[in-house]
């Protein structure tokens, strides 16, 4: 528990910091590219302090996330032959990466949808 208390300390001494929204644009973005932390754990603790600023950071939060993902989709777009697809190979998800494509190509997005609810899909091995 002393772990979760040092994150809860750590949130709220960056929610009260006055350079807080940038921060806040800042983790948002980089959870869209690549950072596993949602931006949830700084942008509530900052709303319920400044409840008047929750639309503002709200925007914030989604600029930072569209732009983010954007930068996220353009790597990845460029990437992808040159860099990641020798990994996958290497690292031997190749059947697992063309079960995927497959899943994507009969029913596009309901599979990326459907991934996120049913842990099978994510945990999968042919």
């Amino acid at each position: 528990m002393k772990f979760f208390s040092a994150i809860y300390d750590w949130t709220l001494k960056w929610a009260e910091h006055k350079f807080a929204p940038s921060i806040l644009a800042l983790l948002t973005f980089a959870e869209s590219v690549f950072f596993p932390i949602p931006p949830d754990v700084l942008l509530a603790p900052m709303v319920l302090a400044k409840p008047e600023k929750a639309w503002r950071l709200a925007s914030l939060t989604t600029i930072a996330s569209i732009v983010g993902g954007s930068v996220g989709y353009l790597l990845g777009y460029w990437m992808f032959e040159p860099w990641i697809q020798p990994l996958i190979t290497d690292f031997g998800y190749q059947a697992r990466f063309d079960t995927a494509m497959g899943w994507f190509s009969e029913w596009g997005v309901w599979v990326v949808f459907i991934s996120v609810f049913h842990p099978y899909l994510i945990n999968y091995s042919p």
